[in-house]
């Protein structure tokens, strides 16, 4: 089946176990995983599924040569959050160097991510018990460029987190997609950010022509990873703000210690 920009192949049968229909939301422990492994032309990637009683899923894409689990397990940390609070499913991935049938890397990493929406799209029911999903997206710095090239292209995305944003994926292609999407859309950068995603942000938030809603914030004393105590927190109040609208972010209050 051919995409704009991206070819999505047949899927391979994935190895998550058809348990759902007998999940038990209320008892599930906060921290429970589970794993999926797909591949992708020879590419596997992995899922992390943290089960929640909702009908919305998150998806979570790290930054370039990102770790599924990122530095001090800090996006698994953010999962838990969510998945305790029970504002969506996460499911994360990871965002390593890959390079397939020979294209760049950032082509490879925004087939990968428009691969993994399709597959969570076509077995949503399987993954999360529920006939039909809203999807969240969440994308940090290259892999928020990926999230903005394609987002468009998919009418069950609703709201979208860019952190520290990068142009990776080419300012044309990233304003090509954000200016055709439809939904809300969150941006954080820090002050003090090493590649100026403060200014990468701005560009996103004023792409976003046809978004019903739009929010910024640019936070002081801060840098691309959000290193330190309190702007961790406020990283993980990114999450809450963008996808429940239940926190008084930026405020670092809400947020959990994801390194000191």
């Amino acid at each position: 089946m051919k995409k704009k920009g991206y070819t999505i192949p047949v899927a391979s049968q994935p190895l998550l176990s058809p348990y759902w229909r007998n999940i038990n939301f209320e008892a599930m422990d906060k921290n429970d995983i589970d794993f999926e492994k797909l591949n992708l032309d020879g590419l596997e990637i992995d899922l992390h599924i943290h089960r929640a009683d909702s009908n919305a899923v998150l998806i979570m894409y790290p930054g370039a040569d990102g770790d599924i689990d990122g530095y001090n397990q800090k996006y698994r940390k953010i999962a838990n959050l969510i998945q305790s609070k029970r504002i969506a499913t996460v499911i994360r991935l990871d965002n390593k160097y890959c390079y397939m049938e020979r294209l760049p890397y950032c082509e490879s990493m925004i087939n990968k991510l428009a691969y993994v929406i399709e597959h969570i799209l076509k077995n949503a029911e399987r993954i999360t018990g529920q006939e039909k999903i809203e999807l969240y997206l969440a994308g940090v710095s290259a892999g928020a460029s990926a999230i903005a090239t394609i987002l468009h292209e998919f009418s069950s995305v609703k709201k979208v987190l860019f952190i520290a944003p990068a142009e990776s994926a080419g300012l044309e292609n990233i304003s090509r997609g954000l200016k055709r999407y439809e939904g809300e859309v969150y941006l954080i950068a820090g002050e003090k950010d090493e590649i100026k995603a403060f200014d990468i942000a701005r560009f996103y938030h004023s792409a976003c022509k046809m978004a019903v809603k739009k929010e910024i914030e640019i936070i002081p004393e801060c840098d691309h990873q959000f290193r330190g105590e309190r702007n961790g927190r406020i990283l993980a109040n990114a999450y809450l703000w963008a996808f429940s609208e239940k926190s008084d972010f930026p405020s670092p209050n809400g947020g959990i210690v994801l390194y000191p």
